[in-house]
C-alpha cells in the first residue's frame, strides 16, 4: 500500500490531484513577474503558494509566533556586543 501510494505521487498528481514541482515553481515565477509590474521585486523562493488566504494567514501567524531555531533577534548592534 505505501509502494503504490509513493508511486502515485510521484506520477505528480496523476491520482492524486497535487501538482507537480516544476508547475509550483513556475507558478512561483509568474506571481514575481507580476509584481515587478509594481516596481516590486520578490525572490520566487519567497513564494508560497496556499489553498486560500486563511492558509496563507496561518503560515504567517505560525512563522511569527514560532520562528526557525536558527534565526537571528535583535538588533545587529546587540548581537556585537555580546
Amino acid at each position: 500500500m505505501v509502494a503504490t501510494a509513493l508511486d502515485a505521487i510521484k506520477k505528480s498528481g496523476r491520482w492524486t490531484n497535487y501538482a507537480s514541482q516544476e508547475i509550483h515553481r513556475r507558478f512561483q515565477e509568474a506571481v514575481v513577474d507580476y509584481y515587478k509590474a509594481f516596481d516590486l521585486e520578490y525572490k520566487s523562493e519567497n513564494v508560497i503558494p496556499t489553498a486560500g488566504s486563511s492558509a496563507a494567514l496561518f503560515i504567517a501567524r505560525a512563522r511569527v509566533m514560532h520562528p526557525p531555531k536558527n534565526q537571528l533577534k535583535g538588533p545587529v548592534s546587540a548581537r556585537a556586543k555580546k
